[in-house]
């Protein structure tokens, strides 16, 4: 597919784009947040995960949390493993 998985959360996925995906973008990497195989969220930029808020949802706000966190490590992972 076109996604990697980077970390679960409850029901909640984390995964980004790979570089053969049509979102592919090396400066500011898109952040999926999936339950049960549907996009909860879907291609949101890394810079822009700040801007998000899990209201109600404990598994979405502990997921948007952990990529707050670990945003540059996870930007990082993703030019390692995209080049």
């Amino acid at each position: 597919m076109g996604k990697m998985l980077i970390e679960t959360f409850g029901t909640i996925q984390i995964k980004m784009d790979v570089k053969d995906d049509t979102y592919y973008d090396a400066k500011d990497p898109h952040v999926s947040f999936v339950r049960h195989g549907r996009d909860t969220v879907s291609h949101c930029y890394l810079s822009e995960v700040d801007n998000l808020v899990g209201t109600g949802d404990s598994d979405l706000q502990k997921a948007i949390r952990y990529v707050r966190k670990n945003k540059e490590d996870l930007r990082q992972i993703y030019l390692k493993n995209n080049r």
